[in-house]
């Protein structure tokens, strides 16, 4: 991370009066009005949800309109996760956008070759252009910083080894860096939520996944298990880098010759406290009891009377070695996979779910849920027009969008999903007005002579607003 942005984080203008800028995010669930300083290092705009960085600028969010560091806006993350829509096309290769998590003092600072001031503990959250996506963590333990992370997820390295090295970039297989796509970093902790274990950051475009993540060692992560529970803050930039100096992360021939128009575009900004917290798989210990009890008699495969020949490729004066030592098989790994065959393999509340399996039983297949964002669903959706890879095979596969995207069904966000089990079997409140268009919802499937209405479940406090509403057959 550039060292201009920490310094800044503890300045106060020599001149004038600070102007504030305020930004609207989620904070678990809530909408909150944030603050941003307007000064020489803050150069950026907002407009509801949406906020631009222009070139050579950080941004520190703000609880409060107060220049100290206690005001920097400091959620808990351990366990939780950041969620964002970024459009990087203005972002060329040797521009960086970036979004950093900083545990904030007034004396300490990024520079790793200043080993006379105490460092910052920090979390590269996004360092990215239209060429590169990173991701790393610095804990910078007893106040010093090791010059390249420990624990890291790169686009250049992991996710090219996982999906190829055409998936991210302009016209990439799974996300177009011409257009917006979302963003989700997870800080796993430990099912208990007592230490940071994993970093885990997907990346979604029009249906399609990247997915990377690094289990980073609890004691590499010692410093950072408890800074990310409320002791960091945000800070959101757009720098220089084309003389490739501070970040090494892109896929790209050559620099632009500057970022003079350079801009990171964030919106829908959301923080969750919650729901990023799992135990590390530990490989079951292999049964080495022998199959032969002290008691039980063994008798000799070859009878008194049976002549037993030697082998023919073994010469009476040959000599016969013992086979060396088998190799032990590595610790086992995670594999993930593709969607389950049906969203309910996942627990309630799961709006994604896939398969995955242990390398070495690729037999025993296990479900993990990837996604609990709430979706409002509309018709279904055909198998013949429509990109359906979302859902599985037992699937109800329908059009969705996010629950309060206000562009609904033209949302960038907006695909084929299955549709839950509790979205079918509930409680629902029906709207006496009906419709004899059969085709709506899940009405498509058969109404038995009932008729079609729109309908939501009794304990929605949205009502017909809610996600839960969409056409079912009335009772």
């Amino acid at each position: 991370m550039r060292s201009f942005a920490i310094a800044a984080l503890a300045a106060v203008p020599a001149f004038g009066q600070w102007q504030w800028i305020d930004w609207t995010i989620n904070n678990n669930g809530s909408s909150q009005i944030k603050h941003f300083s307007d000064e020489l290092t803050s150069q950026g705009s907002t407009s509801g949800t949406q906020l631009t960085v222009r070139n050579n600028s950080a941004m520190f969010l703000k609880d409060d309109m107060d220049v100290a560091v206690e005001s920097c806006f400091m959620p808990n993350l351990r366990g939780g996760s950041i969620s964002y829509d970024v459009n990087l096309s203005t972002v060329d290769c040797g521009c960086v956008a970036g979004i950093y998590l900083v545990k904030p003092s007034d004396t300490c600072n990024q520079d790793p070759l200043d080993v006379d001031t105490p460092m910052c503990p920090t979390i590269d959250v996004m360092q990215a252009n239209k060429w590169g996506f990173n991701v790393a963590a610095h804990p910078c333990a007893n106040g010093t910083c090791d010059s390249a992370s420990q624990c890291d997820l790169d686009m250049k390295i992991d996710g090219i080894a996982k999906y190829g090295a055409s998936a991210y970039g302009p016209r990439g297989s799974l996300i177009d860096t011409r257009n917006d796509f979302q963003v989700k970093t997870e800080f796993v902790s430990d099912a208990g939520r007592t230490t940071l274990w994993k970093l885990r950051t997907t990346l979604q475009q029009s249906g399609r996944t990247i997915m990377m993540e690094a289990d980073c060692g609890d004691e590499y992560f010692n410093a950072l298990t408890d800074a990310v529970q409320g002791e960091m803050g945000f800070v959101f930039s757009n720098w220089d880098n084309t003389n490739g100096d501070a970040a090494d992360f892109e896929s790209c021939n050559a620099p632009v010759s500057n970022c003079d128009s350079s801009r990171t575009v964030i919106d829908n900004f959301a923080i969750s406290s919650w729901y990023s917290n799992e135990d590390r798989y530990v490989a079951p210990v292999p049964d080495v009891t022998p199959d032969v009890t002290p008691d039980e008699e063994v008798t000799p495969d070859v009878t008194p009377d049976e002549e037993v020949t030697p082998d023919e490729d073994v010469t009476p004066d040959e000599d016969v070695t013992p086979d060396e030592d088998p190799v032990p098989e590595p610790d086992a790994e995670l594999i993930r996979g593709g969607v389950a065959d049906t969203i309910n393999r996942c627990e309630e509340g799961c709006t994604s779910c896939i398969e995955t399996w242990m390398s070495n039983a690729p037999n025993d297949i296990m479900y993990e849920c990837v996604d609990e964002t709430l979706y409002r669903y509309e018709n279904r959706c055909s198998t013949t027009s429509r990109d359906v890879s979302l859902c599985g095979t037992d699937d109800i596969c329908h059009w969705s969008w996010p629950q309060g995207d206000s562009d609904k069904k033209r949302s960038i966000d907006a695909a084929c999903r299955p549709i839950p089990e509790e979205w079918i079997l509930n409680d629902f409140t029906f709207n006496r007005k009906t419709t004899r268009k059969m085709w709506y919802g899940t009405c498509i499937y058969g109404c038995g002579g009932r008729r079609c209405a729109n309908s939501w479940f009794k304990d929605d406090p949205q009502g017909k607003n809610g996600a839960s509403a969409m056409y079912r057959c009335r009772p």
